[in-house]
């Protein structure tokens, strides 16, 4: 005990750790606050040979090169005889969980709004699958995730991400893991068939995002609801069929939103494959790396609806929750040109221009090669229908404005600049180019997109 009367364990360091507040417990851990933005990760050893192969556990991921990964990495491990490490207290984060449980006062709609809405959602779990895709790109796996471990900015406005518990990655196996939440470990996991995986990890990856997008769990029925813990656990060892299995309606449920509403086709089809073909082939299952660029796209082509509060897929003739018609949205379509193309060619990215708000341009955008890109903008658009395009330069390199009409006339933008042109009511009729003409680059070009549309 310290001074004040609290518990204190020490890091390997000899320096002491004052446990403040418990702000997190599981069966096989315990998570304190300490002191200035730490936090204690307590794990539970039932034997010595146990705490010993948690602390080698903990060493060893500490040695892995985790760079560039959005993960809360151990600051120091514990000393004996406590097993565990002391870590960033992310004291202005949430569980991911939090945008799939209402509270039970408040109005389901509403709240899925206030929570960010479909946007957000789309944003941060294309955020958490590049994560997932960034650890198994160094060879590891998470091994378990859920909603508990999957940390999001708590205001609606920021949309970070960051995993927690590192202590669950590890690098693949056959041989069955003792560490599986029901309800998010693939069912050869939870059934002691199988190790951990990539493919695991895209199984509880999937369920994840079904349920933060539609706020139920893809195998959930009625019937499971409202039945036995045997039935759920059939549920979850994917004994029973997913929640829209087209030909299987024994597990229908009148819980969550609409998917319809909600899941692009392309998202529709990574859940089938997810929980109908992949529960027994797991080389059908979709990757992270797929859930991550079908989230982007989806995002990508949402808006805000001027009536209602939510977010809704650009290219619906109506808004599904309201029903008001919009004019046909203005995209800009990304391009890209290299030395030697007779004209630019599509690079098979569209993004949906919102009317008289900032439009932030990452390196996703902007880059020739976008295997890895900053979150940062590289670009502002704001754009004032039958007025004017407002283009922002952060920094640091140049952008280049060309008219459409007239390629070779062009403006540069210095970092830290900022332009407006002339826009009329269809679409602005200038290029962005994030290089100088005659290089390599990618650029945007703007269109008007009719909202009758088959979405995709």
């Amino acid at each position: 005990m310290n001074d004040a009367g609290r518990p204190v364990v020490r890091d390997e360091q000899g320096r002491p750790l004052a446990l403040l507040r418990r702000i997190g417990v599981g069966g096989q851990a315990e998570v304190w606050a300490s002191e200035g933005r730490v936090a204690v990760k307590m794990m539970h050893a039932r034997t010595p040979r146990v705490a010993q192969r948690l602390r080698s556990r903990i060493g060893v991921i500490r040695r892995l090169d985790l760079g560039g990964v959005p993960i809360a990495r151990p600051l120091a491990m514990l000393a004996a005889p406590h097993v565990g490490y002391s870590m960033e207290l992310l004291d202005d984060m949430v569980a991911v969980q939090t945008l799939v449980s209402a509270p039970d006062d408040r109005d389901l709609l509403g709240w899925y709004a206030e929570t960010g809405g479909l946007r957000r959602r789309l944003r941060l779990l294309s955020r958490a699958a590049d994560a997932f895709a960034a650890l198994h790109a160094k060879g590891v796996v998470y091994a378990d995730p859920s909603p508990a471990n999957v940390m999001v900015s708590d205001t609606p406005r920021h949309e970070e991400v960051r995993l927690v518990d590192v202590d669950f990655v590890r690098s693949e196996s056959v041989v069955p893991d003792t560490v599986a939440t029901p309800g998010y470990a693939a069912p050869e996991v939870l059934d002691g068939r199988s190790g951990v995986s990539g493919a695991t990890d895209a199984y509880a990856f999937a369920v994840i995002a079904f349920e933060v997008l539609t706020l139920t769990h893809p195998f959930l029925g009625d019937a499971v609801q409202e039945g036995g813990p045997e039935l759920l656990e059939h549920a979850f060892s994917g004994k029973l069929p997913w929640i829209d299995h087209p030909d299987d309606r024994s597990n229908r449920t009148r819980y969550g939103l609409p998917r319809e509403r909600l899941l692009t086709s392309k998202l529709g089809e990574l859940a089938r494959r997810a929980f109908q073909d992949g529960l027994s082939d797991v080389r059908a299952r979709p990757t992270v790396a797929e859930w991550r660029t079908a989230l982007r796209s989806a995002a990508d082509l949402t808006l805000a609806c001027a009536g209602c509060p939510q977010s809704v897929d650009m290219r619906a003739p109506a808004c599904p929750w309201c029903g008001l018609q919009a004019p046909d949205p203005l995209v800009a379509v990304v391009e890209f040109v290299r030395s030697g193309m007779p004209k630019p060619a599509p690079a098979g990215e569209t993004l949906a221009v919102p009317p008289g708000a900032w439009l932030p341009i990452t390196g996703r955008t902007s880059r020739m090669d976008a295997a890895e890109y900053d979150t940062a903008p590289v670009a502002w658009l704001h754009w004032q229908p039958g007025h004017r395009l407002t283009i922002r330069n952060p920094g640091p390199v140049p952008l280049w404005l060309t008219s459409a009409i007239d390629q070779d006339e062009g403006l540069v933008i210095e970092p830290s600049d900022e332009l407006a042109v002339p826009a009329d009511q269809a679409a602005p009729r200038w290029i962005i180019r994030f290089g100088p003409p005659g290089s390599p680059h990618r650029m945007l070009r703007f269109a008007r997109v009719r909202r009758s549309a088959a979405r995709s």
